[in-house]
């Protein structure tokens, strides 16, 4: 009998030592998740704070850079000025000298202007940067501008992005989103010789009625006029041609004939820039960007607020676009 007695008292202490332990391990779990769970919410209040940190300091640079833009007051864009120079130096004084941060400035008027520019330069365009056929190239260029007039886009685009949204089929997009940087809603049908890229001219010189080859030649005399540090001046044609034939090299009459057709659009003193901000720190990263009319008489858009906060009122204008990341 005692032996029996003896069984039961072990399995009931046999029991409690099994209930003890599960509820220890419970609570050592529940500690352990919690002390994790604590450490998440620092780890991701500590990122939304460093978040918004570099989120004010890309806006005010990109302030700063703006208020550089709005000093330019030169009258002639082109890569010679201190916006455009592809240097740390240049980058790091348009942002204010902000360890981590940089600036890049475009000038809009630098690409191709939809749709001014007309069926046969986006055909251009994307066969030298979506690697389209002539034929496949006309006819998608052909395409998006049908498209464009039939839902009343045409002209009122909000933003080049918009662009990849005009093809005949999701087959098409990815050409028109190589294109999509090389292409501005903004800027009123002006293209700029000191600033526009080879593919970007060309294209602009083949809507215009430009021969291929004479489109070519314009745009190598074009880079023989940068290397001599060069610019156009004025919108003078003779001045133009002057400057293009360089040291006693007349001009062919095709490549006479194509910068006349050309010359109507081109544009030396360019008021809208594209400006983008970046802010860095412990792995984040934080991007403000807008496309900025310096002609307008206030700065206006998202956080408009915020954006003028500490800034100098002589950054006066319009954003055209706006967006952060």
């Amino acid at each position: 009998m005692r032996g029996v007695e003896q069984d039961c008292r072990d399995a009931r202490r046999g029991a409690s030592l099994v209930f003890v332990i599960v509820v220890v391990a419970t609570l050592v779990s529940l500690a352990l998740g919690a002390g994790v769970l604590a450490r998440a919410r620092t780890r991701l209040s500590a990122s939304a704070s460093r978040r918004a940190a570099l989120r004010i300091e890309a806006r005010m640079a990109l302030f700063d850079a703006l208020s550089a833009l709005a000093a330019d007051t030169n009258g002639v864009t082109h890569l010679g000025e201190r916006w455009a120079l592809d240097s740390a130096a240049a980058t790091e004084a348009l942002a204010g000298g902000r360890n981590g941060t940089f600036v890049v400035v475009e000038d809009c008027l630098s690409r191709l202007p939809f749709p001014e520019c007309g069926p046969r330069a986006l055909a251009a365009l994307l066969t030298a940067r979506a690697a389209l056929s002539g034929a496949d190239a006309a006819g998608l260029a052909q395409s998006v501008f049908s498209k464009a007039r039939e839902s009343g886009a045409q002209g009122a685009l909000a933003a080049p992005e918009s662009l990849a949204d005009l093809g005949p089929s999701p087959e098409a997009r990815p050409a028109l989103e190589a294109v999509v940087p090389l292409v501005d809603v903004h800027s009123e049908g002006k293209l700029n010789p000191n600033t526009a890229g080879r593919d970007v001219f060309v294209a602009a010189a083949l809507g215009s009625g430009a021969e291929p080859g004479a489109a070519e030649g314009l745009w190598r005399r074009l880079e023989r006029v940068r290397a001599r540090g060069d610019f156009f001046a004025s919108a003078s044609p003779v001045e133009a041609v002057k400057l293009l034939r360089g040291e006693g090299d007349a001009l062919p009459e095709a490549e006479i004939a194509a910068l006349r057709a050309i010359h109507p659009s081109l544009a030396m003193d360019s008021d809208v820039f594209r400006v983008r901000a970046v802010a860095r720190r412990g792995g984040t990263e934080v991007l403000c960007e807008c496309v900025w009319w310096r002609g307008g008489p206030v700065i206006d858009g998202p956080d408009a607020a915020a954006l003028t906060s500490g800034g100098s009122a002589s950054a006066s204008g319009v954003i055209l676009e706006w967006r952060e990341r």
